[in-house]
């Protein structure tokens, strides 16, 4: 999903219909992860409070340590330490 508003309404329906966690997507698809949905998701889970019982994945495209320091970084700010 490319819309926010779509990425934000599937990740409520996903919490809602009781998923243990969230993931932006298969990892099997030209774009995958991006931090941008990372963080649109990420604020779903803390906005809904589920941040104790519902996790998230970036799936796809993260390689490199760099890489994932950019999700852990939005989810550092969205959640803290």
């Amino acid at each position: 999903l490319k819309d926010e508003a779509l990425i934000r309404k599937a990740s409520e329906i996903s919490i809602k219909a009781g998923a243990d966690f969230i993931k932006t997507s298969t990892g099997k698809v030209a774009v995958n992860a991006t931090p941008e949905s990372a963080r649109i998701m990420m604020e779903v889970i803390r906005d809904m409070g589920v941040e104790k019982t519902v996790g998230f994945k970036p799936a796809g495209g993260v390689r490199t340590a760099e890489d994932a320091q950019k999700y852990l970084a939005i989810a550092d700010e969205l959640f803290g330490a």
